[in-house]
């Protein structure tokens, strides 16, 4: 049974479109091997890379498109030249910034999860047997997850292993990602709740309670005064976001809604936001910044806050998801499957009236994640008003045959004209409701 979907198109608060950059490298680190290596993204072709300004034929391989470098104490300049998936010449340049041990890139820890032997007791002290394991030492010094008592330091008398003798404590190092629900007797819920009760310490030592992994969590932290007076714990809070985006599609029978195409994410922490609550409203598009080579566009939006259509109840890597409160929508669709060739693009780019845009969808990659597509705007309308996709068409339905078969996610950073979108059989699975579609 083919699901029958309302179709809205409307901006929200929710986050805008993504650029690709250097962030779209695919970045593995082996610290065993002490290897650092950069990978292109698929469909991309005849890389050439320069490291510090020279050629670099060794360490390359997956037709170029990867380059293997040794890890090193300094920084090195990286250039990779190539042609991308619509045909155009490229070139990327990037910093590869020095490993530091005890830390953790791209979810690789440069360090072990436990130690070779030993329980931490006086009798039987913890054994490090490797680099990564001495890492995790340092590392949990440096967080001061040890207690120095009962002459925690053993001598080595093992030419082949390093002995330590520690008790861990019960205290945890805060993390970027980590929510704060409690800073010494006061419960925390805005960032405005955290400044009150921080301005009520009184300098001695208090406990910051928080949330990692689902799992609530205990630090003990002594907070310092400023210049000024105020008392200051060295944290950087991120107390919630908005922005301008497009609701891709609403099933009447359960109130499910999907937008975006892609996660809210905070860009300052590198990290998929955490989500307690969310809304989505009607807006006004007010103004459009073009986008242009190098320089990509948005759409400036005026949110109707008074009226309240649903919950953002999850951020995923595709896109939000949530329940509407009340009827939206009058156009009923069906959904399909893509195919290169002729498609439309339905977006808001002016006050609140949606339009059907002429596009190509010129590619379609089936990845392990699900099924994307590179199209390219041909409308000469759109393409006059915005230069292409903008920031804020994430989440534009892309129509076929009649059809609802994606959404709009990224623009490229070099052609305005073109982005990338997802499958909508993939937002659906994402929402819980794909087998409805079936």
């Amino acid at each position: 049974m083919i699901l029958l979907l309302t179709l809205l198109v409307m901006s929200i608060q929710t986050t805008w479109a993504q650029a690709l950059e250097k962030k779209d490298l695919t970045e593995v680190c082996d610290f065993v091997a002490g290897t650092i290596s950069f990978t292109i993204p698929e469909g991309n072709s005849k890389c050439t890379w320069k490291v510090d300004e020279k050629a670099i034929t060794e360490g390359i391989k997956d037709e170029g498109r990867t380059l293997t470098l040794e890890m090193s104490q300094s920084v090195r300049k990286v250039e990779v030249a190539y042609t991308a998936v619509d045909l155009s010449s490229q070139t990327l340049s990037f910093d590869v910034e020095p490993k530091i041990y005890g830390k953790e890139y791209n979810g690789v820890k440069f360090y072990a999860d436990k130690y070779a032997g030993g329980s931490g007791k006086k009798e039987d002290p913890y054994i490090i047997s490797s680099d990564l394991e001495l890492a995790k030492l340092a590392r949990d010094v440096t967080n001061g997850n040890f207690d120095y008592r009962n002459n925690c330091f053993k001598e080595n008398t093992s030419k082949d292993n390093l002995f330590y003798t520690g008790v861990f404590k019960a205290e945890f190092l805060l993390e970027k990602g980590d929510i704060i629900t409690r800073l010494g007797g006061s419960d925390i819920a805005t960032a405005q709740d955290f400044r009150d009760a921080l301005s009520a310490l009184d300098g001695s030592k208090t406990t910051v309670t928080f949330e990692r992994d689902g799992k609530q969590r205990q630090q003990n932290i002594t907070p310092v005064q400023d210049a000024g007076g105020a008392w200051k714990l060295g944290l950087w809070l991120r107390d919630g976001i908005s922005g301008v985006g497009t609701l891709t599609f609403y099933d009447p029978a359960t109130g499910v809604y999907g937008a975006l195409g892609h996660s809210i994410s905070d860009s300052d922490a590198e990290l998929l936001l955490p989500l307690r609550e969310g809304s989505i409203s009607d807006a006004e598009i007010v103004s459009i910044v073009p986008g242009s080579s190098g320089k990509p566009g948005e759409l400036n939006g005026c949110a109707d806050t008074g009226r309240t259509l649903g919950s953002v109840e999850r951020n995923t890597e595709l896109g939000i998801y949530g329940h509407v409160f009340t009827q939206i929508g009058r156009v009923i669709v069906e959904t399909g499957e893509m195919h290169t060739g002729a498609a439309t693009i339905i977006s808001t780019v002016n006050g609140r009236e949606a339009k059907e845009y002429g596009a190509e969808i010129n590619r379609i990659y089936n990845e392990p994640e699900g099924q994307r597509m590179m199209l390219t705007v041909t409308d000469p309308e759109l393409r006059s008003m915005t230069g292409g996709i903008v920031q804020g068409m994430s989440g534009s339905p892309v129509m076929q045959d009649g059809k609802l078969v994606g959404a709009v996610t990224h623009v490229f950073v070099s052609d305005p004209a073109k982005g990338f979108g997802i499958g909508i059989y993939d937002m659906l699975e994402t929402a819980g409701i794909r087998e409805q579609a079936a």
